[in-house]
């Protein structure tokens, strides 16, 4: 989880910068399906993967999204482990929404912010297994 985190929140303004509005319009597409899976109280863990890996596409960065994709292995497998404790689905789409507006009005500051808030909940849930 920190590595991932450290590379997110670190990228996240590079690829703000040669971000295209095609790209950016196909990660609000990904925001607006975690928005109606978590309304119909689905999981929306493909929806979020592809919502990650949208945001670092404009870098053009093959080992990065191979490792992204390493990630979210390793995120599936610690959710089966670990469960989704009654994950609230909507605050979650609501937290990926608000990512997707810091970037898409441009704000490298709130969206690296909000990259890192975002880890928040799957460590602390991690913690708390270990822990036991």
């Amino acid at each position: 989880m920190d590595v991932r985190q450290a590379l997110e929140s670190g990228l996240i303004g590079s690829s703000m910068d040669v971000m295209t509005a095609e790209q950016l319009a196909l990660i609000e597409e990904a925001v607006k399906r975690m928005e109606e899976l978590a309304a119909s109280g689905e999981n929306f863990v493909a929806a979020d993967a592809e919502f990650h890996r949208r945001l670092f596409e404009p870098l053009n960065n093959e080992l990065l999204i191979n490792l992204m994709g390493v990630f979210w292995k390793v995120y599936r497998k610690i959710h089966v482990e670990i469960g989704s404790d009654n994950e609230d689905l909507v605050a979650t789409a609501a937290m990926h929404r608000s990512i997707y507006t810091a970037v898409a009005t441009g704000d490298k500051l709130a969206a690296a912010e909000l990259l890192n808030r975002h880890f928040d909940g799957i460590r602390r849930r991690i913690s708390e297994a270990v822990a036991v």
